[in-house]
């Protein structure tokens, strides 16, 4: 824990002044989509509570240094194709994402490129997990089953792509 909490601390703590002194700079801190989105079964109670800490610097600092010309975003990593995982891991994880793939480090690159290009956007949070937070996906080892609502199929807008894409006529 104190490995993520303290090094976004002191990074920041060193690279601000230089900053300052350009006139402006950009801060990217990464965290995790398991803060904003736990997983049944995934104990990662330590890595969403220092990532979470994280994802709190973030907007923070990006309000506290908006003033200096300082940017500070982050990307949230979901699975990633890193060492970190066993690459015979890595088929069952897909269903981690709606999108049903795990992401390369070319994805996060691209990522952190647009963010840095963006000199509008501070305190965002980049989520690079294919929809995991965007759709709370029920994901391997999770429990839980979909609720149906009470009416069955006979619930109003049942069957209809536009009701289920939340879209309206008229």
């Amino acid at each position: 824990m104190a490995t993520n909490v303290d090094s976004v601390f002191f990074a920041t703590q060193a690279a601000v002044p230089a900053m300052q002194r350009q006139g402006g700079g950009h801060i990217i801190q990464v965290t995790t989509s398991l803060v904003e989105h736990a997983l049944q079964g995934v104990p990662a109670v330590l890595a969403s509570l220092s990532k979470g800490a994280c994802v709190a610097a973030t907007r923070g600092l990006a309000m506290e240094l908006a003033a200096d010309d300082i940017r500070v975003n982050a990307v949230s990593l979901g699975i990633i194709d890193t060492p970190l995982h066993e690459p015979e891991s890595l088929e069952g994880k897909k269903s981690f994402a709606p999108l049903n793939r795990v992401g390369k480090v070319e994805d996060v690159v691209r990522a952190v490129l647009y963010l840095e290009d963006s000199n509008m956007v501070t305190g965002e949070i980049s989520y690079i997990d294919g929809g995991r937070t965007a759709g709370h996906c029920p994901c391997p080892g999770d429990v839980r089953r979909p609720r149906r609502h009470p009416a069955g199929d006979r619930a109003p807008g049942a069957g209809s792509a536009t009701a289920s894409a939340g879209l309206t006529a008229g």
